[in-house]
C-alpha cells in the first residue's frame, strides 16, 4: 500500500491537517469521541489480525479446523 508513499509522511499530512482544522474551529472534538474512535479502530485491527493470522497458516482448513494429516 505505501510503496511510492511514505507511512510516516502521511501520518504527518493528517496530523497537520486535522490540527489545522481543530485551530480553524471546523473540527470539534471531545475526549469521549476520541476514545471511541481508538476503541473501534483497536478493534478493527485486532479482528482483521486475527482473520489475517488464521488464513496464514497451512495447518488450518476453513478458519477453524486443523487440516488431515497426511
Amino acid at each position: 500500500m505505501f510503496t511510492t508513499t511514505s507511512l510516516t509522511g502521511v501520518g504527518i499530512a493528517v496530523f497537520f491537517v486535522t490540527q489545522a482544522l481543530r485551530m480553524l474551529g471546523v473540527v470539534e472534538v471531545d475526549q469521549n469521541q476520541v476514545a471511541n474512535v481508538v476503541t473501534s479502530a483497536i478493534q478493527v485491527i485486532s479482528f482483521v489480525m486475527m482473520v489475517w493470522g488464521q488464513a496464514r497458516r497451512p495447518d488450518i482448513s476453513t478458519f477453524f479446523f486443523k487440516a488431515p494429516q497426511a
